[in-house]
């Protein structure tokens, strides 16, 4: 078993997470905590946003130049794209 670290509950229910703790599992500000109850012990969980997951993959993919844009991907598959116009030329809305 690791080091015990304490925390009181206060009137509303909240706790605070041990700053050592924060800063060894890399918790901040807006992380999503679970709470998962086991018999009479509460284990407490961070757990990743998927949009965040999703957001970082796609920056990679665009970084590494694996991205293409809707027009790309339309004429490498055929598809007909309508209205909207060109907003590359400025032309459209």
């Amino acid at each position: 078993m690791g080091t015990i670290n304490t925390s009181r509950m206060d009137g509303k229910g909240r706790v605070s997470i041990p700053r050592p703790l924060r800063e060894e599992m890399g918790l901040a500000p807006g992380t999503l905590i679970a709470f998962v109850r086991e018999g009479s012990e509460i284990r407490v969980k961070p757990l990743q946003d998927p949009f965040a997951i999703l957001m970082n993959e796609a920056e990679e993919e665009y970084a590494a130049g694996r991205t293409r844009n809707l027009r790309e991907f339309a004429g490498e598959h055929n598809i007909a794209l309508s209205g909207g116009g060109d907003t590359e030329s400025g032309e459209g809305h």
